[in-house]
């Protein structure tokens, strides 16, 4: 992209953010056109994909990109998509505690507000805690 494009970019992400990839970009020893291109390529699906999503929802973008990508490839961006979403999406600190830890917190709470908090983990995460909440 170049020093003026990326420091622009930089600028607007939060410190997190800049940390990592000012490691990766420390890490990295130079970058072919080929890389470049397929990396560029990539960033480009996955902000379609984000579009689609918020004009149709999952179901919407997952139809647009298999069509225009095949099956597999709109699975892999969506996937993609969905991970570095998740961070920014509500009970974040949730995703990332064990799930001992999350049937502590949870367990005297409203089945509603249970249910709330279930529908933004991981499926295996909130299976792990469901199974073990009391059944009353």
């Amino acid at each position: 992209l170049g020093p003026e494009a990326s420091s622009a970019i930089l600028k607007k992400l939060p410190e997190q953010e800049i940390q990592k990839i000012t490691y990766e970009i420390a890490n990295i020893s130079s970058v072919t056109s080929e890389q470049r291109q397929t990396i560029l390529d990539e960033f480009l699906e996955m902000n379609k994909a984000r579009d689609y999503i918020i004009e149709g929802g999952i179901e919407y973008a997952r139809t647009l990109l298999s069509k225009a990508l095949g099956t597999q490839r709109a699975n892999d961006i969506l996937s993609k998509v969905t991970e570095a979403t998740q961070q920014y999406r509500p009970f974040a600190i949730a995703r990332k505690a064990d799930a001992h830890q999350l049937l502590n917190v949870i367990s005297y709470e409203h089945p509603q507000t249970i249910a709330l908090i279930l529908c933004y983990l991981q499926a295996d995460k909130a299976a792990q805690v469901l199974a073990e909440l009391p059944e009353d």
